[in-house]
């Protein structure tokens, strides 16, 4: 979807002291961010559609610190919007 990838993709880089989850992915799923955990990416904000729904997974956001970081606040902000296709 051009505007969720314009949204979320008009976020730069930030870096944040966070716990890591590693899930197994599905194959649909776009990864809109990752973090470097010793030189591997692993995805920790991705989106994908689902029958008539929208899935937006942010990992950011055990430690109040990283909650209150502005580019977190934007991707809960924007992910939130998209995933209500603006309704909010």
């Amino acid at each position: 979807d051009e505007a969720q990838g314009e949204r979320l993709g008009g976020i730069e880089a930030f870096t944040v002291r966070d716990e890591l989850y590693f899930h197994q992915l599905r194959d649909d799923i776009e990864v809109r961010f990752v973090a470097d955990d010793g030189g591997r990416a692993v995805p920790v904000v991705w989106t994908r559609e689902s029958g008539g729904g929208r899935v937006c997974y942010v990992c950011p956001g055990h430690r109040s610190a990283s909650l209150r970081h502005p580019a977190v606040k934007a991707i809960l902000q924007t992910g939130l919007m998209w995933v209500c296709r603006g309704a909010v």
